[in-house]
Formats: C-alpha cells, structure tokens, sequence
C-alpha cells in the first residue's frame, strides 16, 4: 500500500520558481524519471571514485547527494539511496556519463508526480553546487535494478499451438506504431520475474527494442497489444518491454587484462591457457580467419565438429563452423574504431580504458556488389564465381585467442618471477616454457587449418530459420575424431572431497570422460523435443554447459533480417535437478558450437543470442542440425550425396 502523501508538498522559493518555469521538461516513464533525456537501458553504475576530474569536488558532490536526501525525506520518502556514479553502457567507456542516481519505491500515481518534482530540485541543487560539470540525474525504483530470472515457459499443448498466432499479431500491432515499427529485435515467450524458483514467475510474452525506439511512448503500444491479445483470448499473458539486441556470438576483441578483476590473478586466468596446443585439432578450438585489420586479429568463434561429405563417390572431411566467422576472410570486411563519445560523457580515461579503447572495433556492412556482399546474399561454394576472389584461410587456434592467451601468460610470469622461493620460480620456468611453445607452434604454422569449401552466406531456410554455417577445408594431419576431452581440474586431489558429482553432464563438475559426438538420429530431432528438454554445447569460450529447450520459436532480428528461432535458456538444473541462475548457455567466441543431446547427438549449431536487462544467464538461438545439412546438398547444387558426422 502507497504511503499517505505529506500534508504540506515540498514548494519552491520564489528565485527557484522563476527557475523551473525556464527549465525543460524532465523525461518520464514507467518507474523512471531522467534529466536532461531518457537514456535507453541496460546501463551500468561505475564507481567515480578513481576519476580524477571528480576527485577535486568531492565536498561539493556530498553536499549535493545531502540536500537530495534531505529532499526525499522532506515527502517522506525513506526507503531510498542517492549516489554519484558513472551510468554507460555496459563496456563501453565513450559512453560514460557522470549521473546522480536515486532508487526508491515507485509508487504508482504518487510517484508519477512526485519523482518529477525530486528531480527538478536536484537539477537545481547540482547546478549550484557542480555548476562546471554537466551531471545528468535518474531516479529509478529498486526493481529496475533487481536480478532477473528468466526460463522456458511450461509446455502446454494449446499454447504451443497458439503460440505463432500470438507471435505474430504482437508483431503486427507493433509495426503499426511509429515508436516501435522496424525497432523489434525479439519476441520471446518465457517465465521472466525476479523469484529464484522459476515456477513463481510469471509466464511473459518478452519483446526486446532497437534502441532507437522511443521509451515514452511505450505505453500506448502496451495497451494496444493488450487489447488485441483480449481480442484472441490470451490477455492473461505478461507483456514485458525493454531495449536490447540479439547479438551474434562471435568474439570480436578479448578485454585487456587491466580491465578485467576477474583475470588479475593467475587461478582465473589459468583457464585460457592451460588448452595444450595440438595439431590435431578438436571439436570446441578457437577458429577464426587467418587475415587481421590494422594489425588486430580477425573474429574468432568455434570450431564445431568434423563431417564427412560425399561428392561423387569421394569422401572430404572437413570442419564445420559459424559462417559469421568466416565472413572476415572475403574481400569486402571492414572493421572501424567506433570513437563517437556520447554526449556530456567523460573525457578522461584511465589507462586500462584507453588500451580497451584501442582496440574495440565495430564492424561495417559491405559495400554493394562487393565479394561479402555477394556471399551474404548467395552464400559461396569453392572454385563456382569466378568474380569471388578465393578468401582467406582458416586457422585453429585463432590468433586473437592466442594473443591473449600469451598476455596472461606473461603476466603470470612476472608475478611468480617477484617470489623468492624455489618453487614460484620453477613454476615461472615452465611458464616460459609453454610460452615458449605456444609462439613455436605460430611460428611453425601448425595452427593453419585450409581454405574456405562452402558457407550458407545469410540466408534463411523454408521455415524462416538462419542459417550459419562455414565448411572448412581441413588438412589431413589437423583431422581427428569427433571427441571432446573430459575437463581438467586444476586440483584433482580437490575431487575426493569435493562432492561434485561425475555424470560428466553437470557443467560446473569436473568433467571425468570425454564425450564421443554421433550423427544426429531423425528421431531425436529439435522440432520434435518438448519445451523442458536438456540440451548441452560444447564452446570454446565457455567449454560444456548445460541449456534447457524451448519449443516455442523466437522471432528475432539479427544483423537487419527478422527470423523465427528455436531457444535454448541457460541456467539449466543440473544432474542433481538444482537450478543455477548463474550459468550462461554462451558467451562471445562459442558461436558455431555444437548442440547435443544428452548421448552426444548432435541436435543443432549455435548462432547468436540475447541477455534481457539484469540477467546473467540469456537464452540463445539454435538451427537444427537437419536443416543445415539439407542446405549444404541444396547449395552443392547435388555435388554432395551424403554428409555425416563420424565417431571416429
């Protein structure tokens, strides 16, 4: 119940009166109330403490977050926090923009009043006490902050069935309005709410916005769709709207170490660079083009499997991967720095943000008529359009990999070369060591896989579903079975006493024994797995995790073409059904892995996904393996007769 509002609301002087009557609107919306403009969620807080351009005002700043507290109490608005922080967008320094940030309970009419007014004294408050610093200010309620959890929606065979309808229409209704028309990148159906046990939340129909839609008209595309929904009797369905994209799962740039807390000490940076390097590559590698741009080094995602195809009574193995991966490879790729600051953000960077500055890329769309732009459009096939020039080769390990896969190993090395004792030096010893041998097997070109057989290019199958797919020619010696190795512990004494369990399906136990890939059986397909099933990917990013299916298909929006897609939801329960809210199905550089049943047959290929606002564990989007199988024979042209993945 909404507190009685006070019996005297807060006035303004005379001089500050005069004041508001000048003053711009302040931009409102449901549950958050912003000045100078509404910046589109997600946004991230950042400490302003270390910035230096904050650090000579600090008596003024507390001055200005005592008088904003001070404001809230005065209408009894207690249960609140005010802080200065950076807000920017989640990685991206340009974006940084110094904000006066309030949470407090919304409260419905009251507060839709009141926050306004809170927030035009702040903008009073700053201007006298910061007045050479432009400081925006929000004020959000707590929830807007708050963890969400996301899962599949229950499997309900009326539903399912009805599901397309409902899709569809929300999508009609809004391409109708101005605000939204061309700006949908997902509708989505799930449990979306903020309890740890998904059966408490909510079944919500998810749609996901460009960040180009304008938020405050938002509200009158809600009450429309609801009212169509009343129309097909599914108005008991949650509509959920936020900003976000679908992002492919490529890595395009991995975060220079002075910028990652997680990899500042060895343990956590064991983890990219203890994968011994092979000359028999395997299913999870690092793949990418063999070519760079400005001296940074192509995309990489992962090497899915090895396939046999038959092409008139000859047998070709070969790699399969991400065509997103291979894209780099035809003339026509283009990467820029993208060095636009946003305005009224900060100007100064600390040295970690500038080295990750240096090296973001953002990539450009092909130019028309040029070879990408043909392959996106056709797809390609090996020594078929002659106007094609033959595009880069391929190699495993990707050298972006391998880059920063050296970096953590130095510093590694300098941190053990400081100790004293014996052993930390030893240990430092073999440090250089692997180094040593990683640069050696560069140097020798093991890592070079071959040249580019055939990719789908981005089209889309009969059904609406994306294809992403690259054949690799692969050198004979660089082949070898379709096995992913168990994985390793850094202490396997640990596991005595450990508890995990050994099922090798549990991603965060150690996985005891390799998993054996097979052809996938026609039975045992994607369309024909109820919602609830589990399924397993094998990345290189982030190694075996587990996922939960959803038989209801996404309509998505990746690199400009809308498609329907089959989704998997991370956090997945694992083998001991305990849900883990914290496990991501994918990260960037698992693009192209395989999805597997829980025998080890091959289901479908990771493409691309989504992490809804204050989720850490996303949903991403799988093509049936059956699918990209039947294109590569249609885009063959019937060359190929035959295509399996073998055991062996």
């Amino acid at each position: 119940m909404d507190p009685p509002p006070p019996p005297h609301p807060p006035t303004l002087d005379s001089s500050e009166a005069q004041f508001k009557r000048e003053w711009p609107d302040i931009h409102r919306t449901y549950h958050r109330v912003m000045w100078p403009r509404l910046r589109p969620l997600p946004l991230e807080s950042i400490s302003v403490e270390e910035s230096s351009s904050f650090r000579s005002k600090e008596d003024m700043i507390s001055v200005a977050v005592y008088r904003t507290i001070r404001i809230c109490s005065s209408i009894r608005l207690f249960d609140c926090t005010v802080s200065i922080v950076y807000r920017q967008i989640p990685g991206n320094p340009f974006a940084a923009i110094p904000t006066l940030l309030i949470t407090a309970p919304w409260g419905d009419d009251r507060s839709s009043s009141l926050w306004p007014l809170i927030v035009s004294h702040c903008v009073l408050i700053l201007q006298r006490h910061v007045p050479d610093r432009r400081v925006y200010i929000e004020m959000m309620a707590p929830e807007m902050l708050r963890p969400v959890h996301v899962s599949p929606p229950p499997q309900n065979p009326h539903l399912v069935n009805e599901w397309p309808l409902i899709r569809d229409r929300i999508y009609q209704r809004l391409e109708a309005f101005e605000a939204t028309r061309s700006h949908v990148t997902a509708i989505t159906l799930m449990r979306r709410g903020y309890r740890r046990d998904h059966s408490f939340n909510p079944i919500t129909v998810f749609i996901a916005m460009a960040q180009e839609s304008d938020q405050k008209q938002w509200r009158e595309v809600l009450n429309d769709i609801h009212e169509h929904m009343g129309d097909i009797g599914w108005d008991t369905l949650h509509v959920h709207m936020e900003h976000g994209v679908c992002e492919k799962h490529t890595l395009k740039a991995e975060m220079p170490l002075g910028a990652r807390p997680d990899l500042r000490n060895s343990f956590e940076r064991n983890r990219y660079v203890r994968r011994e390097y092979r000359e028999i590559a395997r299913p999870g590698d690092s793949i990418a083009s063999s070519c760079s741009f400005d001296g940074k080094p192509a995309p990489s995602a992962t090497l899915s499997c090895f396939v046999q195809i038959t092409i008139k009574g000859s047998v070709v193995k070969c790699a399969l991967t991400s065509y997103q991966v291979a894209r780099s490879g035809f003339n026509g790729y283009r990467l820029s720095k993208d060095m636009t600051v946003e305005q009224d953000a900060q100007t100064q960077f600390s040295a970690a943000e500038t080295q990750w500055m240096n090296v973001l890329r953002v990539e450009e769309a092909p130019k028309r008529d040029s070879d990408l732009w043909k392959v996106d459009q056709h797809g390609y096939w090996t020594n078929r359009d002659k106007t094609i020039s033959f595009p880069a080769r391929m190699e495993s390990p990707s050298r972006l990999t391998h880059d920063f896969s050296l970096a953590c190993l130095e510093e590694d090395i300098r941190l053990f070369s400081k100790e004293a004792s014996g052993s930390r030096h030893s240990y430092a010893e073999n440090l250089k060591n692997q180094r040593d041998e990683m640069m050696a097997f560069f140097d020798r070109g093991y890592h070079r896989l071959d040249g580019i057989f055939g990719c789908s290019g981005n089209r889309q199958t009969d059904d609406k579903n994306r294809l992403d797919w690259a054949l690799v020619s692969a050198h004979q010696h660089r082949t070898g079975p379709n096995v992913v190795p168990g994985r390793s512990h850094l202490f396997p004494s640990l596991l005595l006493y450990s508890g995990l369990c050994r099922c090798g399906w549990n991603p965060h136990c150690v996985m005891t024994s390799p998993i054996t890939l097979k052809h996938p059986s026609p039975d045992h397909t994607i369309r024909r797995m109820p919602t609830g099933t589990r399924l397993w990917k094998v990345g290189h990013a982030s190694d075996t995790t587990a996922g939960t299916l959803s038989s209801y298909r996404s309509l998505c929006r990746v690199g400009g073409k809308i498609s329907l897609e089959y989704v998997v939801f991370g956090g997945a329960p694992d083998c001991r059904l305990r849900v883990t809210n914290s496990s991501a199905f994918a990260k960037p550089g698992d693009s192209g892995a395989v999805v597997v049943g829980k025998q080890g047959e091959v289901v479908g290929l990771l493409t691309a996904g989504q992490k809804p606002q204050n989720n850490s564990t996303g949903y991403v989007f799988v093509t049936p393996i059956e699918d990209i199988f039947s294109d590569m024979v249609r885009h063959s042209r019937g060359k190929i007769t035959d295509i399996r993945i073998v055991s062996e």
